[in-house]
Order: C-alpha cells, then sequence, then structure tokens
C-alpha cells in the first residue's frame, strides 16, 4: 500500500491489486475553527467527524449502487476508517459539481439582488474547479469543453447523474424529515462512463431538520441511528402483534442527548413518538433518559421482561 495523495479531509493510498483505499479524517472544511461545507480550506477538527463521514457515504452509496448508478465504491471498513474504490480518471485537475435546492452559501453570495435567502431552487447545478488559490472557480458547460477538460456529452451525462443522485438523496432524507438544500459531488470516468466518486457525506451538504442546520455528526446520528431505534421498535412490534398475550415483552431504554437544542427538543418528531407511544401497550415502558456524557448519546437495551 503506498500513499498516493493527501487531501483536506481523506488520504489516498494504491493497492496492490489496483484499487484505491481511502483514509478518512477528523479533518472538516471551514474557517476559523468554523465548520462550513461550501469552504475549500481546512477550519476545524471534529473528532468522529471521519467516521461518520464515512458511516454516510457507506450508506448512501450502497443505496445508488443498488438503484443501478455508477460509483467508484467497492466496500467500506468502518472500524477501520477506510474506503476501497476502483480507480478512476477525474476531470483536469479536479472538478465539484454543486446540486442545489435552495438559495444559500455561494449561490446567495452571488445572486442576493435576484433572489431571497434559501429560496427553493429547482435542482440547479453549477460545476467549479477544485483550485484552492483560486478559491475553486465556477466554470460553464461552454469553458469545460473549450478547455478541453470533457467532452460535450460527459457534461450532459454528468449534470443528469448528478440531479438524479440529489434527488435520490434528498428524497431518502427527507423520509426522515430532514431536508436538503445543497450537495457538492465530485466524478470521474471509469472506462467511457462517468461514475460518481469521492464520498457523499455531512461534510459535502446542508441538510436542515425543522430549520436547524445540522452537523455532520448530528447527520450521521439522526440519519443512521436514532432511526434505526425506531426501525427495531416497528419490527418488534410486528413481532409481537404475531405472538400470544404471554410472548416476552421487549424493554426499551433510549440515552440521548442532542448539543445544541437549548430548548431541549428530540429530533424526533412528535408524531413519530406519537406513533411509538400509541403501539406500545400499557404494560410496555418507553424510557427516555438524557445522558450526560456524549459517548453514550445513543444506545439501547432490547431484553425481554414480564
Amino acid at each position: 500500500m503506498k500513499l498516493v495523495y493527501q487531501g483536506k479531509t481523506k488520504d489516498v493510498f494504491a493497492l496492490e491489486d489496483g484499487n484505491y483505499l481511502l483514509k478518512f479524517k477528523d479533518d472538516c472544511t471551514g474557517a476559523d475553527g468554523v465548520f462550513d461545507p461550501g469552504m475549500n480550506t481546512v477550519g476545524v477538527t471534529i473528532e468522529g467527524a471521519g467516521k461518520a463521514g464515512l458511516r454516510l457515504t457507506e450508506y448512501f452509496f450502497k443505496i445508488l449502487n443498488a438503484k443501478g448508478v455508477p460509483t467508484h465504491f467497492i466496500s467500506a471498513d468502518v472500524d477501520n476508517v477506510t474506503m476501497t474504490v476502483r480507480p478512476a480518471k477525474t476531470f483536469g485537475k479536479g472538478l465539484e459539481v454543486i446540486c442545489r435546492f435552495r438559495a444559500v452559501g455561494s449561490f446567495y453570495r452571488r445572486y442576493g439582488d435576484y433572489c431571497e435567502e434559501a429560496q427553493k431552487l429547482d435542482a440547479f447545478v453549477e460545476t467549479t474547479f477544485k483550485d484552492d488559490a483560486r478559491e475553486d472557480p465556477p466554470v460553464t458547460k461552454d469553458a469545460l469543453v473549450m478547455l478541453g477538460v470533457m467532452s460535450a456529452q460527459d457534461y450532459e451525462d454528468l449534470k443528469a447523474l448528478t440531479q438524479k443522485i440529489a434527488t435520490i438523496i434528498k428524497e431518502s432524507l427527507a423520509e426522515k424529515g430532514i431536508e436538503l438544500y445543497d450537495i457538492k459531488f465530485e466524478f470521474g470516468k471509469i472506462g467511457d462512463q462517468v461514475v460518481l466518486i469521492d464520498e457523499i457525506s455531512g461534510g459535502n451538504m446542508r441538510a436542515y431538520k425543522d430549520g436547524v442546520y445540522l452537523m455532520p455528526l448530528d447527520l450521521c446520528r439522526l440519519v443512521l441511528d436514532e432511526w434505526a431505534m425506531l426501525s427495531i421498535i416497528q419490527r418488534l412490534q410486528k413481532r409481537s402483534q404475531k405472538g400470544s398475550g404471554n410472548s416476552p415483552i421487549p424493554f426499551f431504554c433510549f440515552l440521548y442527548q442532542s448539543p445544541g437544542l437549548p430548548d431541549g427538543r428530540s429530533w424526533v418528531p412528535a408524531q413519530d413518538w406519537e406513533r411509538i407511544i400509541n403501539f406500545l401497550p400499557v404494560y410496555r415502558h418507553l424510557i427516555m433518559i438524557s445522558a450526560a456524557r456524549p459517548e453514550t448519546r445513543y444506545r439501547a437495551a432490547d431484553d425481554s421482561r414480564r
């Protein structure tokens, strides 16, 4: 294994079999210690951000692969915070593709005279060069073709894939009560096919819950942890309905803490808690405990009690 590239948020290693290994780091883009997915410099280090990014990346890549969307993803090793991918040729020295559903970030800063902040956009696609010295300048389709970065057909394929992938992710998040404002992708070519590369994580998107921006770790927990608990409860509901009145009763203990919510709200929508409580008979117990330590934010105990 040979180190071939050190990026802001990942290191890239060449493997003997011709594939590549991406090592996710806890470094995040931003400035002056504040996270910002739209920045092109490392501005903050968040413990656990690398693993959270990889978990979301694996989750979304598996969804995309199941839908037949071409990607470079092969497998992920969450414990070692690494992902194995197929080799792909980048466009030029690197191209970023943004799909916007609301007018925020650099879009609003550029076009604020012509739109309201957070105004809805119809999956607007724009491309920028990966160029830190020039602050990732926007580039048009005509310029990309004239500069020899890609063909006109490659651009059309890339744009269509961007909108398709962003819509899949937007709909997936919406099922969990999360709204996707914008998301950034990278693409390359494997043979003659344009494919999605890099990652799909909280560090590459702006996602909001009840009007509150979700930091990468909170987004990961909300998508993969808390809703996993809801799924467990729903499965147990179905199982218990098939059994007799004397069947063992599941007992759940949730440990929950969500920093940054001064009024103590839960990220789980009220209707979901109501749904949980409504289908739990009175002889079952649902206990919510506010954890004192961040490392115990999400745990669940499931044993059988009569």
